[in-house]
């Protein structure tokens, strides 16, 4: 019995003794004891408020621990309170088991002095390393894990402090919450899952997470869900190199939630990831603080993606209101690609390949959808030219696209793999812009509809080129249409357009004098059909309507045209382009184009030319001019047919055939213009000829040809009434008988019909048609002055022979060929009433001075047998009513000189010679010769007046100069020259 309270009190001094050391001892050594050792070991302050310990629940409690920095003042780490409950049987399970471990409070200070420094590397040293790595692997493979299970794992409110001395960045992780239920190795517990959860706040932003994991059970598995919701990017930003990007972060909340799946097999680690990305009040502006991009709400939904595999695929990509502002420098360069990391100078280092590459394993990336709600566009043009109507002044031209919806059906960069688009926008809060079809990355191939509505024009102002001065002033375009891209088998891009499109309501100014230059209400492109490979264009209709355009010719070489359309600065940097000798003689492929119709409604086309005083002015209203059948075939002409009237009055019609898409162009036409009034054109025939145009109608009938760079121009033309005015002053007026050309031209009804060929090398550097008309003209007048029955000979047959009426010598008598010829000119008299005729008489000297002395001694021969009658009792006959017989000849020309000539003279001389004599002893003087010619004129005068149709103040006598005139060959010395004026 005694034994037995022995034994009963020597426990229970054990146990006091067990419960003082435990108690009592244990904590207070451990008081004195542990911030010294482990201050050593830190080298830094530690403080310990407390440590209790129960040595039967083996619970321990170590409270107020304190770390400063070396210098004894700054924090370094603490906590209010450590709690470990030991399972007893610890022991008995061959393994550390605690029931729980909870840490509340704990505080750490972390700081980064420098880029690789912290108030902790004096503590990352390191050990040192094992002698012998075959020992340790020895070791490894034959140890026996530690075997623990730790349960009710918890951290209360803990806090972490980080100051980044070199990015002068505080961060704080705050509430910080840790608990977790169960960590085992032993067998019964390492097929359970472990789990994990966390709450904390990150600089303002909250935390949370589980994580579900069987780390000591083959293969290793986790499963994770995370969630972050506030995260400021800006403040994040800073450690986003500034070499890596042109752009600030200035606003912009991140919200993940994602869930992370890791299988460790033996082929390889095994990622999925999945979640959703939310990103709110985005704002990028450039270094500058300029807006880059608004972003109010952008919404990513990731599902099940393999991200070691390069296999990502998103279930939606939400984008709301977005707002992008680009601008383009004067320099030329587009500021978004400013804004990402420049590319490296040099070459790539030899072998480098991107990360894909470098893998073996191609990108995978699908969006089931893609949509973009209310987006909008802002670019700014530095680089183009102020629009001159710009508020304020010089403002560089801005183009916004607004209301842009995008939507994006099952895309993927997966080979064949076809998404759906659909796209509508507003562009500068007018125009409608919409597309929707098919596209695919690889091989490219795009597939779709798209309409286009109401356009402003204007909005290409800015990039019409400086050397063109013209300002849209209003115009929408609109059209709608479908295209189709696709790669061709040699690695190119193929393009399909097909459709229609319209301008309509256009209108421009000159920017320089802002006055009107071209206008129409409508242009319109039907059943267009475009293909690049090769390069077709076919459309089936083209149609312009109420086009107006005014064309003012300011001064030789100076139009309304050419002030716009001027000559472009040459740039003396820009170096001349190279040529590949291997190019050389390759032509590149003609374009083939085809316009089933091209049509012009209503066009209102006004002329002014204010290089003559007074300045003329002319209208042409073309209703309609239609070209069929136009094609860029050689062989092939289009059909023209156009009709209209200038100055509301005078009718034009052409038709014919085209082809002004042959190198060498192609023009067969019939022009007809139908009693266009003359005297409009006075300006011009003051200038040119010195004559206003009194009256007059013009008509003309014109086929004009181009072909093989040949011109030829048959143009007949009737004017009416035609009638010089009143003589004008002009340095410019050619002189030319205009009047005469007129009198030989105008018929008794008042009209001119003359046939004026034309003809010309269009190749030829001087080549212009209105001086190859002018040089026509010119020489048509000078042919009626030099020439004028040649340039009438149609009118009454004959020609220049019609200018010469011959006489026989010594005769004033016309014969029949000289009657023949005054019937003729009796009717070109009559048939061109304005002309004037000149008659000059001219004999031939000897032939004439020859015959006048026979018919003299005829005329004494007969008056001698006269003189006889009278002496026989008869009534005395007059001489030129004497008939001689052949022996009265004789008789009396016997007796003539046997009177006449001297007696020492040969009376025996034959009857011939006797005549010859007498003949050569009659003074012919050259007043008798002058008086035969005057009689030839007035012979012929009469011949002509014998047409009572004729009136006799028209024509004139006109005294030679000479008795003879010059010779021209074929007609005799004596005649009558008529002369027209």
């Amino acid at each position: 019995m005694w034994n037995f309270k022995r034994i009963i009190v020597i426990i229970a001094v054990l146990l006091g003794l067990y419960s003082i050391a435990g108690f009592v001892v244990l904590p207070k050594a451990l008081e004195t004891v542990l911030p010294g050792n482990l201050g050593k070991t830190l080298n830094r302050p530690v403080r310990v408020a407390s440590i209790r310990f129960n040595p039967f629940t083996l619970t321990l409690r170590v409270e107020g621990v304190d770390i400063r920095e070396k210098n004894g003042v700054d924090p370094f780490m603490s906590f209010d309170a450590l709690f470990v409950d030991i399972q007893a049987n610890s022991i008995l399970k061959m393994g550390l088991v605690i029931n729980a471990l909870r840490l509340e409070k704990p505080v750490v200070h972390l700081v980064r002095m420098d880029a690789d420094t912290f108030n902790f590397s004096d503590l990352t040293g390191g050990g040192k390393p094992e002698k012998s790595g075959k020992k340790k692997a020895d070791r490894s493979a034959t140890s026996t894990p530690f075997r623990f299970a730790v349960r009710n794992i918890a951290i209360h409110k803990g806090a972490l402090f980080f100051w980044d001395g070199p990015m002068k960045k505080n961060h704080v992780i705050s509430q910080l919450n840790v608990a977790s239920p169960l960590i085992s190795n032993f067998e019964k517990d390492a097929a359970v899952d472990a789990e994990a959860t966390l709450t904390a706040v990150i600089n303002d932003a909250k935390v949370s997470g589980d994580v579900k994991a069987r780390p000591f059970h083959g293969p290793l598995e986790v499963n994770c869900h995370l969630a972050l919701a506030g995260v400021r990017l800006p403040y994040y930003f800073d450690y986003v190199p500034r070499e890596m990007t042109g752009v600030d972060i200035t606003s912009g909340l991140l919200d993940i939630r994602s869930q992370v799946h890791f299988l460790q097999q033996k082929k390889g680690p095994e990622l999925t990831v999945q979640g959703n990305i939310g990103l709110t009040g985005l704002a990028l502006t450039d270094r500058a603080g300029a807006p880059v991009l608004t972003l109010p709400e952008f919404r990513v939904a990731v599902a099940p993606s393999h991200p070691l595999e390069n296999k990502i695929q998103l279930v939606s990509v939400k984008l709301k209101k977005p707002s992008l502002f680009v601008s383009r420098s004067k320099a030329g360069v587009i500021s978004l690609t400013a804004l990402g990391p420049q590319p490296a100078q040099g070459k790539a280092a030899p072998g480098q390949k991107d990360a894909s590459a470098a893998s073996g394993k191609r990108f995978h990336l699908s969006v089931d959808k893609f949509s973009l709600d209310s987006g909008k566009v802002l670019f700014v043009d530095h680089a183009a030219s102020p629009d001159p109507a710009a508020k304020p002044p010089g403002a560089s031209p801005t183009l916004s696209i607004d209301d842009l919806n995008v939507v994006i059906r099952d895309f993927s960069i997966e080979p064949g793999k076809i998404a759906k688009f659909d796209v509508k926008t507003r562009v500068n809060h007018e125009g409608v812009i919409s597309a929707a079809g098919r596209f695919g990355v690889f091989p490219l191939s795009v597939e779709g509809d798209f309409s286009v509505a109401d356009v402003n024009l204007a909005l290409a102002q800015p990039y019409i080129p400086d050397n063109i001065k013209l300002r849209i002033t209003d115009g929408l375009f609109s059209a709608v249409g479908s295209v189709a891209v696709k790669t061709t088998d040699k690695g190119g891009v193929g393009v399909t357009l097909s459709g229609k499109a319209a301008a309509n309501d256009f209108a421009s100014v000159d920017s320089q004098d802002q006055k009107a230059f071209v206008s129409w209400k409508s242009f319109s492109i039907d059943g267009l059909n475009l293909s690049t490979e090769p390069l077709d264009i076919r459309i089936d209709k083209i149609l312009l309507k109420d086009p107006k355009n005014r064309f003012v010719l300011y001064k030789p070489g100076v139009s309304s045209v050419s002030k716009i359309f001027t000559e472009p600065r040459a740039n003396a940097q820009t170096a001349p382009a190279e040529v590949n000798p291997e190019d050389k003689g390759e032509k590149s492929p003609a374009v083939s184009i085809t316009i089933g119709e091209a049509v012009l409604q209503n066009g209102d086309f006004r002329f002014m030319d204010k290089t003559i005083d007074p300045n003329y002015s002319a209208r042409l209203n073309l209703s309609e001019l239609r070209v069929t059948g136009l094609t860029s075939q050689k062989f092939k002409s289009a059909v023209l047919a156009a009709e209209g009237r200038i100055d509301n009055d005078a009718l034009i019609k052409i038709s014919g055939a085209i082809n002004p898409f042959r190198k060498d162009l192609f023009i067969d036409l019939d022009c007809h213009l139908s009693d266009m009034e003359l005297s409009p054109l006075s300006p011009y025939s003051g200038k040119f000829i010195g004559q206003t145009i009194g009256k007059g109608k013009l008509t003309t009938s014109l086929i004009f040809k181009v072909n093989q760079n040949t011109l030829s121009i048959k143009n007949q033309m009737l004017l009416d009434q035609f009638t010089l005015g009143r003589k004008v002053k002009s340095p410019d007026a050619i002189d030319l008988p205009l009047g005469l050309a007129v009198a030989l031209l105008k018929d008794r009804s008042g009209r001119i019909d003359i046939n004026l060929p034309v003809s010309g090398r269009t190749d030829d550097p001087k080549f212009g048609i209105l001086r190859i008309v002018l040089d026509a003209f010119k020489q048509l007048i000078v042919k009626a002055a030099a020439s004028p029955f040649d340039f009438v000979s149609g009118i009454v047959g004959g020609g220049g022979e019609l200018r010469y009426i011959e006489f026989e010598p010594g005769l004033v008598k016309i014969d029949d060929a000289g009657v023949k010829k005054l019937n003729a000119v009796a009717r070109l008299m009559f048939e061109r009433p304005g002309l004037k005729m000149d008659l000059t008489g001219y004999v031939d000297i000897e032939k004439d001075r020859e015959a006048l002395a026979a018919a003299s001694m005829d005329r004494e021969l007969k008056a001698l047998k006269a003189k006889d009658r009278g002496k026989h009792g008869e009534a005395a006959p007059k001489p030129e009513d004497m008939v001689l017989t052949p022996e009265e000849y004789a008789h009396y020309v016997k007796a003539l000189y046997a009177d006449q000539i001297k007696a020492d003279q040969d009376k025996s001389l034959p009857i011939p010679e006797m005549a010859a004599a007498i003949q050569a002893q009659i003074s012919i003087s050259d007043q008798d010769l002058r008086k035969l010619a005057v009689n030839r004129a007035l012979q012929v005068k009469a011949a002509i007046l014998q047409d009572s149709r004729i009136e006799a103040g028209r024509l004139f006598l006109n005294e030679a100069e000479r008795l003879t005139p010059k010779t021209i060959k074929g007609f005799s010395a004596g005649r009558v020259e008529l002369g027209i004026r």
